[in-house]
């Protein structure tokens, strides 16, 4: 993934093989990524803020909505539950 020119990246457990493994916090021009890593793939139970004002908590899997979660959308639109490959699968919206 092309994660942008500035990025951080606080990592609160030790790395694995050089990539963070655990717990940890990535910061990039396109979004703020709090949750697990795992072999330095965000991947795991997160909570995403995207610019623009999109937000999602739940399940990722190589940094794409995967399993189940909540994505809000900018104008305020809730989408609930099942996501795969980035994409709302069995979801229920409100508004």
């Amino acid at each position: 993934h092309d994660l942008g020119a500035q990025v951080a990246l606080v990592h609160e457990q030790p790395l694995l093989a050089g990539q963070p493994h655990g717990k940890g916090e990535l910061v990039t021009p396109r979004l703020k990524y709090v949750g697990d890593f795992v072999k330095g793939q965000m991947t795991g139970q997160a909570e995403i803020e995207y610019k623009g004002g999109a937000k999602y908590t739940g399940m990722v899997r190589d940094g794409k909505k995967e399993g189940t979660g909540e994505w809000t959308r900018p104008d305020g639109t809730i989408l609930k539950g099942t996501f795969e490959k980035d994409q709302p699968l069995k979801v229920e919206e409100k508004k």
